[in-house]
């Protein structure tokens, strides 16, 4: 498949990942607008900590944000991907519930725990049972309208949640930095070619791969084996990228046993 053909894309692209990519500029500049009318009560000012509660692409734009955030914020940021809250939050904590369909379970539960611990609230999500549970603790709502998957909306929760750190003093960006910095936001396109080494392994893999799940395959790939700083992320995606067209896009799990590579794969793969 020529991938310089842009058209080419919607053969594998079954989602239109990539205009939502192009769109996230867009998408953060809608929701800056947006929070310029959105209501904190001023006594959210106080607080003594902030817990962003998410699962899967609703929790990234958490993520990013205390990335953000971290070198100017005063107090502690955490993000949350679970059923219950840190024993230390309470009436001085800020929790912000981010649930693009506002129905994952984890997050609803973990937010139910921090209403009645009395948290300063905040809900950033399309509406469902969060927003429902929200209400009846008086937390403050941003509805996000856009109808696509979690991790297609980044703009909105990262923004969102960007803006409401600003408007209680977390983070002391002006308005203006904010909405210039979301105005510079562009996608480029970079093209990577392999290295001959990892050319040949990653054609190699592939055709393992291959011969391994075919009805009488033996399910056995191989190894690949690279030494340190060879390349081994960027053979990772070279792979990845050819297995879901040879395989009709199955599933591809990533495994390390060091969390420093977490980092590296996530910039890498993304």
């Amino acid at each position: 498949m020529d991938l310089n053909k842009p058209q080419n894309f919607s053969k594998i692209d079954k989602d239109n990942m990539l205009q939502h990519i192009i769109d996230f500029p867009s998408q953060c500049e809608e929701t800056f607008n947006d929070m310029q009318n959105f209501f904190i009560p001023t006594h959210y000012i106080k607080i003594k900590n902030v817990v962003i509660l998410g699962m899967g692409g609703s929790a990234i734009g958490g993520d990013l944000a205390k990335s953000l955030a971290i070198e100017q914020s005063k107090i502690p940021i955490y993000v949350v991907r679970d059923y219950h809250i840190p024993g230390f939050v309470n009436s001085d904590s800020l929790v912000i519930g981010s649930s693009y369909s506002g129905e994952t379970e984890e997050t609803l539960a973990a937010f139910e725990q921090a209403g009645k611990r009395g948290a300063k609230m905040v809900v950033v999500s399309s509406g469902g049972k969060l927003a429902s549970v929200g209400s009846q603790y008086r937390a403050s709502f941003y509805q996000i309208n856009y109808g696509s998957q979690p991790r297609a909306a980044l703009g909105f929760s990262l923004m969102s949640i960007i803006c409401i750190l600003q408007k209680i003093g977390v983070i002391a960006f002006e308005k203006e930095e904010i909405k210039n910095k979301a105005g510079q936001i562009s996608t480029t396109t970079i093209k990577k070619i392999a290295a001959y080494h990892q050319y040949y392994a990653v054609n190699k893999a592939i055709e393992q791969s291959l011969r391994a799940t075919q009805a009488e395959g033996d399910r056995k790939i191989g190894v690949v084996r690279h030494t340190q700083g060879s390349g081994k992320s960027l053979s990772m995606v070279f792979y990845t990228g050819k297995i879901v067209q040879a395989l009709d896009n199955p599933t591809v799990v990533v495994m390390t046993d060091r969390n420093d590579l977490d980092d590296q794969l996530f910039s890498t793969f993304a």
